[in-house]
């Protein structure tokens, strides 16, 4: 990935963490959604996927999305140092927990 795209990534991202804090997560998905765009294929190579896949995950998690944040975090778990981290699990546990997957919520929050 080129320096310029990593940039605008990160610039989308921003924006992105500054709705989110706002309480706007469908507009925090959208700035998420365009970074995600901008990934090379294939996508679950490259850190950044991991990152941009997480902040998708929580602000749909936050915003009462929790399909699509379930979706978002099982791909994240594909991409570079996402298992054992933290915050995937436990974003994706909740997804799950809230979806009624209890067996599999209580698996990836152990």
């Amino acid at each position: 990935m080129d320096t310029l795209t990593h940039e605008q990534i990160k610039e989308f991202c921003q924006v992105g963490d500054g709705l989110l804090e706002s309480g706007d997560y469908k507009a925090a998905i959208g700035q998420y959604n365009l970074a995600w765009e901008l990934i090379p294929e294939p996508k679950n190579n490259w850190e950044a996927a991991t990152w941009v896949l997480a902040a998708i995950g929580d602000a749909c998690f936050l915003g009462g999305f929790f399909t699509s944040a379930k979706e978002a975090l099982e791909y994240a778990m594909t991409c570079p140092d996402a298992i054992g981290n933290p915050f995937l699990h436990l974003r994706l546990g909740q997804a799950l927990y809230e979806r009624g997957e209890t067996d599999r919520a209580a698996d990836v929050l152990m």
